[in-house]
């Protein structure tokens, strides 16, 4: 049944559909994909629950909704209460963590609130290398355990495959995939058919969607393969990040890498990303961390969604937990006029091609190309949110979904009326 997802490139290995399925009969390979095996009866389920056979993202938007009031609302930044930039003041996290450990000092916070019991995070095969690109899905039930789950693992993790998660109040982090394949199911939970009742046990405990923006993942060794091309290897790393729309690897001498030749870490992505319903910044979740609109590293985007995220990240900037900075709102004159002149709607990256031959034209272009239009008229601040979030719509949503469907290959079905 969710062959059709696979077999066509649509996949993002979110995961849901083998939690989801009552026979037991998917299996995730070793590549992360889902493998259906002789137990499947072909009861539909895992077709009903899966975001990339159809998502009615207007409907499950407003479901969201109802429940987070969230106060304002732009297309490219989704329902939101406020947008700011935070940091944590706990050196062990900052530390540890990606860039400003916003995201590890909340579930640390929530954690010792006794809000959650549980988080449901992405931690690492490889915890004794600084850096570890080989993510696994994992509870963490103690502040060292959530702490431990910090930086970036940027290859595909199908996490949503151990849900329901552990504990009776979780909080669950993922990128835009998973947050949407959370919501399908809460909202399945409500107006499902045949999947109601298993996605009810699903998501029940879940008590904070976080999300966390994301262009598009690696594939299941993405690092790995990126790495060889330059003869490294991830023992040799304390930190790989992405800055301004490129890959960095850090050696542990203090030295960076950040030309991986022909194609970049593009060469690496994972194709089912490139299917994903625009949502760089996980519109969906309860709260959303990010890093691209500060200039300064060791800080993180904060998108409140809803009234109580809202609520807690004042309470714990009071409590001296994070420092926080105002972002100014306005929208940028050149970002308007771009897209006014619908500059981004265009195949860059030879998708086409690639779905006739298996090869791509060109990498992407670069985040520096993107986010710096001359140095007198940078697009800054939020405005590299919205920026974001137009390109994977324009350059990418629009141009896959019209080139699969010139050639009659099966699209994900995302309703937004």
């Amino acid at each position: 049944m969710i062959a059709k997802i696979v077999e066509s490139e649509a996949c993002s290995r979110c995961g849901l559909c083998v939690a989801a399925c009552p026979e037991g009969a998917i299996e995730l390979d070793d590549s992360c994909q889902p493998q259906v095996n002789e137990n499947c009866t072909s009861c539909g389920i895992c077709l009903e629950v899966c975001p990339r056979n159809e998502f009615c993202f207007s409907s499950i938007k407003d479901f969201v909704k109802k429940q987070n009031k969230p106060h304002n609302e732009e297309e490219l930044l989704g329902p939101f209460c406020r947008i700011l930039l935070g940091r944590s003041t706990d050196e062990e996290i900052l530390d540890r963590a990606y860039s400003g450990g916003v995201t590890t000092t909340l579930l640390c916070y929530l954690l010792g609130k006794g809000e959650i019991d549980n988080a449901l995070l992405t931690s690492c095969e490889h915890p004794k290398n600084q850096f570890c690109g080989h993510p696994i899905p994992f509870n963490a039930k103690t502040r060292d355990e959530i702490i431990s789950c910090a930086d970036t693992k940027p290859c595909v993790n199908p996490i949503l495959a151990k849900l329901p998660a552990d504990g009776d109040k979780s909080a669950i982090v993922g990128v835009p995939c998973h947050i949407q394949g959370i919501r399908k199911a809460m909202w399945l939970a409500e107006y499902g058919d045949k999947s109601k009742e298993i996605c009810k046990r699903l998501t029940e405990n879940i008590k904070y969607v976080i999300g966390l923006n994301c262009f598009f993942s690696f594939r299941k060794n993405g690092v790995d393969e990126l790495l060889a091309k330059v003869n490294r290897q991830e023992e040799e790393l304390s930190k790989f990040y992405n800055w301004k729309g490129k890959s960095v690897a850090r050696l542990k001498d203090g030295s960076e890498i950040d030309d991986f030749g022909k194609m970049g870490d593009f060469s690496v992505a994972n194709i089912g990303c490139l299917c994903c319903y625009p949502s760089y910044s996980a519109k969906l979740a309860d709260i959303t961390f990010g890093k691209c609109m500060s200039e300064e590293w060791g800080w993180n985007d904060i998108i409140t969604r809803s009234e109580e995220t809202d609520t807690i990240i004042s309470e714990m900037e009071k409590e001296g937990l994070i420092k926080v900075k105002n972002v100014d709102m306005g929208k940028s004159e050149l970002l308007e006029a771009l897209l006014e002149a619908n500059v981004f709607e265009v195949d860059s990256i030879g998708y086409g091609r690639y779905l006739d031959t298996g090869e791509f034209e060109s990498a992407p272009p670069s985040g520096q190309m993107m986010l710096e239009q001359g140095k007198e008229s940078s697009i800054k601040g939020v405005n590299r949110i919205r920026l974001i979030q137009a390109v994977k719509r324009d350059a990418f949503y629009k141009i896959v979904k019209s080139e699969r469907e010139k050639r009659g290959i099966f699209n994900p079905l995302f309703q937004d009326k």
